[in-house]
């Protein structure tokens, strides 16, 4: 089911390869930062102040990833324009090794059965399918939300409060109000005390 969410993704990303004005802003990070890479003075963003600096961690964590393949492109002569190509589906693998995590997790909570239509349901589902792909801060922020609520359904704190923490501080503050519930329930049926 895997391959099958990949594969979809993936023929997502080549029937739609353009970005939308919200996306630009980190398509072009990731490109500054495979091609001018440490000449921080080329980057595009000094040009068009105004992004918050944090909004670089996301690409560049994505662009670390795809690295090695937009090298070989680049040694190959091949167009800058297939360069996006690589990033968003790398972003794309991020979000799938996440939701896999996550659906182990349900499948060893809740059986083979409900994994079974926790996948059906997520491949059905345009919006998820479409935009795992698209660099936007909320995706960015998907793997991370994704490895929280797998760290918070398994009973693993520590995995929770960082993956939930770095989320929130890192991409989307909003994000608070979730696992803020997540984890006043924990408190409350004693899974997790204030001191620890």
């Amino acid at each position: 089911m895997v391959q099958l969410l990949y594969i979809i993704a993936s023929l997502h990303v080549l029937l739609c390869p353009f970005t939308k004005v919200e996306e630009s802003f980190n398509i072009q990070a990731s490109h500054d930062i495979l091609y001018h890479r440490f000449n921080l003075s080329e980057y595009d963003h000094n040009e068009f102040p105004g992004v918050v600096p944090r909004t670089f961690i996301g690409p560049l964590v994505i662009s670390v990833l795809s690295a090695p393949v937009v090298g070989v492109l680049h040694l190959c002569g091949i167009n800058k324009f297939w360069m996006q190509y690589v990033v968003r589906l790398t972003l794309a693998l991020s979000v799938i090794a996440a939701w896999s995590r996550l659906r182990s997790a349900l499948q060893k909570q809740f059986g083979h059965t409900f994994s079974w239509w926790f996948s059906v349901i997520s491949v059905t589902q345009y919006h998820f399918m479409f935009y795992m792909s698209r660099p936007l801060p909320n995706i960015l922020a998907l793997p991370l939300v994704l490895l929280a609520m797998e760290g918070w359904l398994v009973g693993r704190h520590k995995q929770f409060l960082i993956m939930s923490g770095a989320s929130i501080i890192i991409f989307r503050s909003e994000l608070a109000m979730l696992f803020g519930l997540y984890l006043i329930i924990d408190i409350f049926f004693k899974k997790i005390d204030l001191k620890s």
